[in-house]
């Protein structure tokens, strides 16, 4: 294929990004600086070919081979949703780019859309079958997707390759290293260093209860304002330093809360898709919905998502949170 020097290709996708991935580890390991940079631009490309803001990717693309039907060009496989969300934070830990957007809108939408995580649906789907009494051991697995549907099965390699996506994503959530906390998502979580609450996308506010960081940076999301974000530590409202889209507050003590807030716009955004056109309705990096609806039964309709058009305070509720002690590193 011309330009692929460039990292360019087409086909089938997870068949590419697999290897970028491996590609990187060779890169970082023998500093070829040449290799990096084909990585990063194959992941560029990678983007480009569906909508990075619903964090959907065709399974083939450009052109379709004739053994090969025209629905694979229809529906993500969740190995190649999984892995874009594994180079975003992979190419941006490697300094090669600022991807954490990126990150952001394929965690919240494409990768957690397309994964099964109803008995009763399953149940309804099987409709009695024999494989009914099983269904619960199935329960988190992933098969692929359209832009709006699934089909009411899971495969096995993505059950297994998508979850890495998951990982990488919540181990980029919130770093510590020698008294200095980064915050790069606004995703819950709980850590021996800090605890992460995300009102998002209900309202554009997180509060992070601090532990043991001296310094904490919060990465804000591209799409809000930057001149317009409150901050406050301990209830007290102040102005922290900026390091582009990083907030830093220093001289933080154990027990202090930071919250910061700000506005989340509202958006209707049209994508060309699989040779479709498709409309979007977002807040933030969440979507919303998207158009046109599923209208076959047979199909498990994605982006059912009333409760987030709203607005208004986040629900609550009460939990055990686990903060865990070894965090396994990055492969």
């Amino acid at each position: 294929m011309k330009g692929n020097e460039h990292g360019m290709f087409y086909g089938h996708f997870h068949g590419n990004t697999g290897p970028l991935l491996a590609l990187l580890d060779l890169a970082e390991t023998t500093n070829d600086a040449w290799l990096k940079e084909f990585v990063r631009e194959g992941y560029e490309h990678a983007l480009a070919t569906g909508s990075a803001r619903l964090g959907w990717v065709p399974s083939w693309f450009m052109p379709l081979p004739s053994e090969r039907p025209e629905s694979t060009a229809e529906i993500a496989e969740g190995c190649a949703v999984g892995e874009m969300a594994q180079l975003g934070v992979r190419l941006t830990d490697a300094g090669l780019g600022d991807y954490w957007d990126q990150v952001d809108s394929i965690i919240r939408n494409q990768l957690i859309e397309q994964q099964i995580t109803s008995v009763e649906l399953m149940k309804r789907y099987a409709k009695g079958g024999a494989a009914s009494p099983y269904l619960d051991r199935y329960v988190g697995g992933y098969g692929a997707a359209a832009p709006t549907w699934t089909r009411p099965e899971v495969y096995g390699c993505c059950s297994a390759n998508t979850p890495i996506g998951l990982y990488y994503a919540w181990h980029g959530i919130t770093r510590f290293n020698n008294g200095v906390a980064t915050v790069n998502l606004l995703l819950n979580r709980a850590s021996q260093w800090a605890d992460i609450d995300s009102h998002l996308p209900y309202e554009g506010r997180v509060d992070i209860r601090n532990k043991q960081a001296r310094t904490i940076l919060v990465r804000v999301p591209m799409w809000v304002d930057m001149a317009a974000v409150k901050s406050s530590v301990g209830g007290s409202s102040t102005r922290p330093a900026e390091i582009g889209r990083y907030l830093v507050f220093d001289g933080l003590k154990p027990g202090a809360t930071i919250t910061v807030q700000f506005a989340v716009p509202e958006s209707t955004e049209r994508y060309w898709l699989a040779g479709r056109e498709f409309e979007m309705a977002m807040r933030g990096s969440t979507v919303t919905s998207v158009k046109p609806e599923l209208k076959d039964p047979t199909l498990v309709a994605l982006y059912q998502r009333p409760e987030y058009r709203t607005g208004g305070k986040a629900p609550l509720r009460k939990t055990t949170r686990f903060a865990a002690e070894v965090i396994p590193p990055l492969q």
